[in-house]
Formats: structure tokens, C-alpha cells, sequence
């Protein structure tokens, strides 16, 4: 009916060719590529490998929780054992009480460190529930609306015998 206006559609696919870059290969999917392209930039020397591991260089992991979080979490690993000594148990429960005292809020948001407060007031003896109460009590509202802390927020009311 009319003629066609502006360039076919054949025309526009065409592209103009690179005029003074060197033609590249294209990259496959899910190659990793050996180009010291971004390596380019150095902030500080490597550090010299460690000579405990042969001349490897050693991993270095670093967490995004504090320190106190990481090691509650490890004690939470020994003293949640169902067949586990007594002793044993107070002296881990005690240890990561010590370690989230004063930052019970903050840990019962994180996912892992809730279950260590769970755990704290289901292990802890009476003295120890009450330093978890006193701590949490005030902001039990707040707690039982997020989404991990509400769980501290259950066990904190199934496990509390009316002292508060």
C-alpha cells in the first residue's frame, strides 16, 4: 500500500563493525575467565602463607554477628544434648549467658542466636530465667511480634512460673 519508511528491517540488524578495537570472542556461560583485567587493583601486599599448612594459605572467616553470638551458638551446640551431664550443661548455659548478657533483645532477632535464648530459659535454673525475664519482660509485647523473637516471647511465658 505505502512504502516503508526508515531502514528495512534487515538494515537495522546489521551493526556497524568495531573500527580500531580488536575483535573479541564471545564468553561462554559459566566460564570463569584467567584475564588480569580486574585484578588490576592492589590495596595492600598478600600476606605470606602460613607455614603450619604447607604453604597454603589459610582461610580467613570472617562473620557478619559478633563475636559474643557466634560463641553462644557454639555452647548452644554443646548444652541442647538431650544425654548430657548436669554439670556439664550449667557450666555451658552459664558460660553463654554470660556472653549475651545485656544483648538478649538483639539476640532473640537474629534466627540462631532465638533458639539460644529458648534454650537459655528452658536449661537455665530459676536465678538465671529470672536475669532472662528481667532483661526481656519489658519488651514482651515487641518481642512477640517479630518473627523469631515471638518464639523467645512463648518460651519466656511457658517457662516462667508467675514470678513476674
Amino acid at each position: 500500500k505505502g512504502a516503508a519508511k526508515g531502514p528495512s528491517m534487515q538494515q537495522k540488524k546489521r551493526r556497524a563493525p568495531n573500527v580500531g578495537k580488536a575483535p573479541s570472542a564471545p564468553m561462554a556461560k559459566g566460564v570463569v575467565s584467567t584475564s588480569d583485567k580486574k585484578k588490576k587493583r592492589k590495596a595492600a601486599p598478600a600476606p605470606a602463607p602460613a607455614p603450619a599448612l604447607g604453604g597454603r594459605k589459610a582461610l580467613k572467616v570472617t562473620t557478619v554477628r559478633g563475636g559474643e553470638v557466634a560463641e553462644s551458638v557454639r555452647l548452644w551446640n554443646v548444652f541442647r544434648a538431650k544425654a548430657l551431664d548436669a554439670s556439664k550443661r550449667q557450666k555451658a548455659v552459664a558460660a553463654a549467658l554470660g556472653a549475651l548478657k545485656g544483648k538478649l533483645y538483639e539476640a532473640s532477632l537474629k534466627h540462631d542466636a532465638a533458639r539460644v535464648v529458648q534454650a537459655l530459659i528452658k536449661w537455665g535454673d530459676a536465678e538465671q530465667r529470672k536475669i532472662v525475664q528481667a532483661e526481656l519482660a519489658p519488651r514482651l509485647a515487641e518481642l512477640s511480634r517479630l518473627p523469631y523473637a515471638r518464639h523467645v516471647a512463648l518460651c519466656l511465658l511457658r517457662h516462667s512460673r508467675g514470678d513476674h
